[in-house]
């Protein structure tokens, strides 16, 4: 009986213990081959997103160039120059740059030109003056005012005048009296018959074309007062 009453406990001690281990669930399944697999994502875990990268922002740059040579002539920085601190003193400061560019200044040459006139040489040949160029002031600080806003590129906004002649019509131009002065001088002064002298030279056989404009000054240039001025001490 006590035998009997051992192996009844033995049996049961055995069943539970296996019981035991079917309530056990297995940390990783194992596949047909014998391959452990890992455990599937869920299906709605988004996957991890990397922090993005703040880029630099380049710095506001107006380059003003030259339409004829494409040559940059100055480059700004609106923003150190208080584009938007004070947009006021930074367009006046603009406006002085843009007349002196213009009109020139003791050390630059302006883009202003007036016009020089042809002429008739001796032998009926043509000599070439100059147009007229004239750069808008106004229109110049408007791009500049416009580009500081997101930078760029601005050219000259200039405006080139040939004479009003077709050289074709040259051996068919008639000498026309335009207008005339008289005037008496002293001729034993003589820097000042000189300067007579040259500025007749120089006015003589000019062409002027419809609605060319004439200038003594440019035409003949810088007298020479130096002489009449010696003379007369």
């Amino acid at each position: 009986m006590a035998n009997r009453t051992l192996a009844i406990s033995i049996l049961l001690a055995g069943s539970l213990i296996g019981l035991t281990g079917c309530t056990e669930k297995p940390a990783k399944e194992t596949s047909q081959e014998g391959k452990v697999s890992s455990p599937q994502k869920k299906p709605n875990q988004k996957p991890r997103e990397e922090p993005q990268k703040v880029e630099e922002q380049k710095p506001i740059v107006v380059n003003v160039i030259d339409p004829n040579t494409k040559t940059i002539l100055k480059t700004f920085l609106p923003l150190d120059l208080g584009f938007k601190t004070d947009p006021e003193a930074y367009k006046k400061e603009m406006e002085k740059w843009a007349k002196d560019l213009a009109r020139g200044t003791e050390t630059l040459i302006g883009y202003d030109q007036r016009m020089v006139l042809d002429k008739i040489d001796a032998n009926g040949q043509i000599i070439k003056g100059k147009p007229q160029i004239i750069l808008d002031e106004k229109e110049l600080v408007e791009r500049v005012m416009m580009a500081s806003i997101k930078g760029g590129d601005v050219e000259l906004p200039l405006s080139m005048t040939e004479s009003g002649y077709k050289p074709e019509d040259v051996a068919y131009l008639n000498e026309v009296v335009l207008a005339s002065f008289s005037t008496y001088f002293n001729s034993s002064v003589a820097g000042r018959a000189k300067n007579i002298e040259l500025s007749a030279l120089a006015i003589d056989n000019i062409i002027v074309g419809t609605e060319d404009i004439f200038s003594f000054n440019t035409t003949v240039g810088p007298l020479n007062m130096g002489i009449s001025q010696q003379r007369r001490s």
